[in-house]
């Protein structure tokens, strides 16, 4: 959680150091909620052309999944989903007003998920160590809000997505964490926009 913090303040500094370099109407963001929730790191980057529809692209790595098994109070395996991906989004706000608050608001959206995953199944015991690695490929919709004081650089943002796809690892059992749940956005973000 500290690394997670200096990234945050980090974040910040680079935005406002780099303000005069950026045209209008970019804006950076990152994922606060996913730490707590268990979802990878993302840096977003958006771009708005002075209308209605945005363009967004999103990097983000880290833990898709952690979970253990016991038997008798001990740990008995160990299981992780780890890797990154590139997230591109189109989105629309339905408000869209052309002052320097734009674009916030209400949007909704279509994105795609390009990941590449690795899969790692551990045993305390003396069963074999799983690894397999495999790319992840999917496609949903999106909704959210982006609440932006008038004049202000900084903004908020929550987003909820759903997607399909394709995942497949063959040494994997997906009862207790289904594939469409890594394509699936749960986001509550905080940005910089250079205006």
């Amino acid at each position: 959680m500290k690394k997670y913090l200096i990234v945050i303040v980090a974040f910040i500094v680079v935005a406002g150091i780099s303000n005069s370099l950026f045209a209008q109407h970019i804006y950076i963001k990152t994922d606060i909620l996913g730490p707590l929730v268990e979802n990878p790191f993302s840096i977003g980057f958006e771009k708005n052309n002075r209308k209605p529809g945005s363009f967004v692209i999103s990097l983000e790595g880290g833990y898709y999944m952690r979970d253990k098994g016991y038997d008798f109070e001990q740990v008995n395996w160990r299981k992780k989903i780890t890797g990154f991906g590139i997230v591109p989004e189109y989105r629309r706000y339905l408000r869209y007003t052309s002052n320097m608050n734009r674009p916030k608001g209400v949007f909704i959206g279509t994105y795609a998920k390009i990941l590449k995953l690795k899969y790692t199944q551990e045993w305390e015991t003396s069963k074999a160590d799983v690894t397999e690695k495999n790319w992840a490929f999917g496609i949903g919709l999106n909704a959210g809000y982006k609440y932006k004081k008038p004049y202000s650089h900084f903004f908020m943002e929550a987003v909820l997505g759903a997607g399909i796809g394709v995942i497949d690892f063959d040494n994997f059992d997906n009862d207790y964490f289904p594939d469409h749940f890594l394509l699936a956005r749960f986001e509550f973000c905080i940005g910089y926009a250079f205006q």
